[in-house]
């Protein structure tokens, strides 16, 4: 007979040491659910069995298992299915529709695929992650969906999240290659305040990097407080670019760079303060090497470290978009005070003449929409009336209700300007004509400074009718008797000036011209229009002492025209110093401490040209310049 008629099975157990098996491709059965080859079985070289299909787990069974868990848990369905499935895609579709662990996973692994921008093109899990996650969780002997199922249906009644992909689980799978899914928020928490972020990989192109999405109205709740930290996930990146911008000597000292950067991350901690001035007390702790914050030179680092802010309203129209938040809230000003007012639960009044608006809160929120708006209304000065307005922050109200408030109690309160200007002596009036400064003006600017002193001794703004109308009742009591001071210290500083301006029209020897050219812009700055308002009363005394002084340096100039130009050395630096501090300052920021230092500046002077007139207190140059340097000038 012939052999290919024997029975395969017969002589596979009787001639098992003639028989020879042998395999042929593995591949993936979809409608199966398992890997699956080709067999061959001779005997004596001859076919006994030709391409019979058969699992392979009966060949390999950890390879089988490799291949179910790859193509069945991590691959899943082939992209670009056809319109008609085919019976295999249609049963392995009902497979997993069966298994809710695999429809989590997958909008998991979708999320993380949305980071790509985030990481820049590093994969945060790949699959041989994701292979790992699966094989060490699920059993030795499944090799094929029917398998699973048998092995499944007892462990999901165990632990039915055994086989989700948690935030635990993911941090565990990429810590391997160190791309951290929280390192890369979605939102930027400011205390209560999230703002969404979005994340752009297209280097050179707008919006390239970490955006920061701003509401208008919600623009003046908003600091830059963290924003130069970046996000964690860029945290490493922008440090080791900032610490490559030092000086190349600095850097030397820094030598091996890539340790001394892992050190300086390890070092670092959370954001706290500005970046720069925490990195450069930690390269410092870390290299032993002194490192000042001035020596980093963030217009160096890359585009994409830098966030961009962008800001829209309520309807999703962009307003602005830049790198400066305080640029954009300067540009924004008057867009963000409309929409923060056209959300404020509270109706804004003009023509207001007397407080008839009841109490006035200092803030108002309206928490209908994602970001709760915040609004602080206040009492604004528009000349002959005040406004109840709406302003975009606490430092904005206060500045705008004292002048609104001051407004109403000169429209209520204040002593009348004909009843002032009757306390006016003739020698006063001469004075004041040979000024070339109107009765009129210097009593209306005395009747603003006692108005602004009584306040400053009621000690608060008013926020409520009851504390209005006790500040009022002091203002109509005292208002005369302060203006009347106030009018006659004012005459008395006019008259001296008046001298000083004689001497200045004297002095014009070219060897004097520095001199008294700096005399007469110092005059300039102390008695002006207004000057009375502006120093406030109770520094009257003071002014007339300055004037003096500066007469006194004027009429002792004659042979002494270099020493006092020597002298100028001394006080101009300082002055300029204090000048530029001034104008770092934001429109209608104060700072105490400078306007001490104001004074300071004005005693030096007196030390400096006309110490005989005396000075308030001890003062010197080294101690104003401490001072200015504390207050970061």
């Amino acid at each position: 007979r012939r052999v290919a008629e024997i029975d395969p099975r017969w002589a596979e157990k009787a001639g098992a040491h003639l028989v020879k098996k042998s395999y042929g491709e593995v591949r993936w059965d979809r409608k199966g659910g398992r890997a699956v080859c080709t067999e061959q079985v001779t005997l004596f070289g001859l076919p006994l069995v030709s391409d019979r299909v058969i699992g392979y787990d009966r060949v390999d069974p950890d390879a089988a298992r490799a291949w179910f868990i790859s193509k069945a848990l991590v691959q899943g369905p082939e992209s670009g299915t056809r319109s008609h499935p085919t019976a295999g895609e249609q049963v392995e579709a009902v497979w997993r529709a069966r298994h809710r662990f695999l429809a989590h996973n997958d909008e998991v692994l979708d999320r993380l695929d949305s980071m790509s921008a985030r990481t820049r093109g590093a994969q945060v899990v790949n699959d041989d992650e994701l292979f790992a996650f699966y094989d060490a969780r699920i059993g030795d002997d499944v090799t094929s969906t029917r398998h699973f199922d048998r092995w499944w249906k007892d462990e999901s009644d165990r632990t039915p999240t055994r086989l989700d992909l948690t935030d635990a689980a993911i941090r565990d799978l990429v810590g391997a290659h160190g791309v951290v899914f929280d390192d890369f928020p979605d939102v930027w928490r400011q205390g209560d305040i999230e703002l969404p972020l979005t994340y752009r990989d297209a280097p050179g192109q707008p919006l390239d990097g970490v955006t920061v999405h701003l509401p208008l109205n919600g623009l003046n709740q908003v600091t830059d407080d963290g924003f130069d930290w970046q996000v964690p996930g860029r945290r490493a990146e922008l440090v080791e670019q900032l610490m490559r911008s030092l000086p190349k000597g600095i850097r030397r000292e820094l030598i091996p760079f890539g340790e001394t950067v892992d050190a300086v991350l390890a070092r670092l901690g959370p954001p706290r303060g500005r970046l720069v001035d925490r990195l450069a007390e930690v390269v410092t702790e870390v290299s032993g090497v002194r490192v000042g914050a001035a020596g980093f030179s963030p217009a160096a680092i890359d585009d994409h470290l830098t966030m961009t802010i962008v800001v829209s309203d309520d309807d999703g129209e962009v307003h602005d978009v830049g790198k400066d938040l305080a640029a954009i809230k300067a540009r924004l000003a008057g867009s963000a005070r409309e929409s923060i007012a056209a959300a404020a639960p509270i109706d804004e009044r003009r023509g207001i003449t007397t407080w008839d608006v009841g109490d006035i809160a200092q803030v108002v929120e309206s928490s209908d929409r994602a970001l709760d708006v915040k609004a602080y209304p206040t009492l604004l000065d528009v000349g002959e009336s005040v406004s109840l307005r709406v302003v975009t922050t606490p430092e904005l109200q206060r500045r705008a209700m004292r002048g609104g408030v001051r407004r109403l109690l000169l429209l209520d309160a204040a002593p009348t300007a004909a009843s002032i200007e009757r306390l006016v002596t003739n020698a006063g009036r001469i004075a004041l004509n040979g000024a070339d400064l109107p009765v009129r003006t210097i009593v209306d600017d005395c009747i603003i400074a006692a108005v602004d002193q009584l306040m400053d001794e009621f000690g608060s703004l008013p926020w409520t009718e009851a504390d209005f109308r006790r500040l009022e009742a002091q203002v109509r009591a005292k208002g005369a008797n302060r203006a009347g001071v106030a009018l006659g210290g004012a005459v008395g500083i006019v008259a001296a000036a008046a001298d000083v301006n004689e001497l200045l029209a004297r002095l014009r020897a070219p060897a004097l011209h520095d001199s008294v050219s700096d005399a007469n812009l110092h005059l300039g700055r102390l008695v002006r229009p207004g000057f009375v308002a502006a120093h406030g009363i109770d520094r009257l005394g003071d002014i007339e002492r300055y004037v003096r002084g500066i007469k006194y340096r004027l009429e002792h100039l004659a042979g002494a025209g270099p020493r006092d130009v020597m002298r100028l050395g001394d006080v101009l630096p300082l002055e300029q110093r204090f000048a530029a501090a001034l104008d770092r300052l934001a429109p209608g920021e104060t700072a105490a401490e400078l306007a001490e230092i104001r004074w300071m500046l004005e005693e030096l002077r007196i030390q400096t040209f006309a110490q005989p007139i005396g000075t308030r207190g001890s003062v010197s140059s080294k101690k104003i310049s401490q001072r200015l340097a504390a207050a970061g000038a």
